[in-house]
């Protein structure tokens, strides 16, 4: 199939980025699908759409050149660019039968993009991952060395890495904004220490594993923080790593091994530059370890 032929399946203009592909897609998909449309007024079939969105993720190009099958195809991600980033990471998406059920993944960019909502979150964890592998194999290349099995190693290398594409203002965007200028989200602890009393304040205690652990007003441990919200620890626990955040933690109901709470976290001013400088030279440390 060529690129003007899926355009016109897919009722998309030439230059069209990713995200109204996207919705032209789900849109011909909801209204031509025979799960959801006995019958439909729709020239194509869901069959044709669903090649047809395939063909443009694949080859989707720039410019205006022509499109014989040979040029390299380049997609647009529309996403910021974190320019100081330690590496690229590629961007993927999935591939779907004439069903709509997912056979694979495809990679439609590749650079220094950050993430955003239209780049689905269990993609961009193993964007990280993949990533994080293709650094350290080229570290190992350059070492003539060989950690692939190093699990501790690819942790950490992934995790760094995620700070650099899912940096605190993603994280802040998940969270409920406040009137004194703070940022609310429930949170659990989980627990290895005594249960704490309804209400009662909760305090930082230390980071360990990229793990913040809380303690009591007494100074007893509790246990450490966990979220409702997987993205949050990317963006959240770096800032605590950094000291760079001023913090509220008000103690839930407790269940068996967990006790619900409130976070509220108000962020300091912080160099953007300097941060990514600074995981950089981080990312350099880990790998010479």
């Amino acid at each position: 199939m060529t690129r003007n032929r899926a355009l016109e399946i897919l009722g998309a203009e030439p230059d069209a980025g990713l995200r109204d592909l996207k919705k032209n897609y789900r849109d011909l998909m909801r209204k031509t699908h025979p799960d959801s449309a006995r019958e439909h007024d729709y020239p194509y079939e869901a069959h044709e759409i669903n090649e047809a969105y395939n063909c443009l993720l694949s080859h989707l190009y720039d410019d205006d050149g022509p499109d014989d099958g040979q040029s390299s195809p380049k997609i647009r991600w529309d996403a910021p660019v974190n320019a100081n980033a330690y590496c690229t990471r590629p961007i993927y998406q999935y591939a779907e039968d004439a069903n709509g059920s997912v056979i694979g993944t495809m990679t439609v960019d590749d650079g220094k993009y950050m993430w955003m909502e239209d780049e689905d979150f269990p993609l961009f964890l193993k964007s990280l991952y993949d990533t994080a592998r293709s650094v350290i194999s080229d570290d190992d290349a350059a070492k003539d060395i060989s950690r692939s099995d190093d699990d501790d190693l690819l942790k950490d290398i992934t995790y760094l890495i995620a700070g650099q594409f899912f940096g605190s203002d993603s994280a802040l965007g998940l969270m409920r904004p406040e009137a004194d200028g703070s940022y609310h989200s429930r949170v659990m602890v989980e627990l290895s220490g005594p249960p704490p009393q309804e209400g009662e304040a909760l305090f930082p205690l230390r980071l360990a594993d990229h793990r913040l652990y809380v303690r009591d007003g007494s100074g007893n441990e509790l246990g450490y923080m966990t979220f409702c919200d997987d993205r949050l620890l990317f963006g959240i626990i770096p800032l605590f790593e950094r000291n760079a955040v001023k913090v509220r933690i008000t103690a839930g109901k407790t269940k068996r091994r967990s006790a619900d709470a409130d976070l509220w976290i108000i962020p300091t001013h912080e160099d953007n530059v300097t941060v990514i400088e600074s995981i950089n030279e981080n990312i350099r440390r880990r790998l010479d370890r």
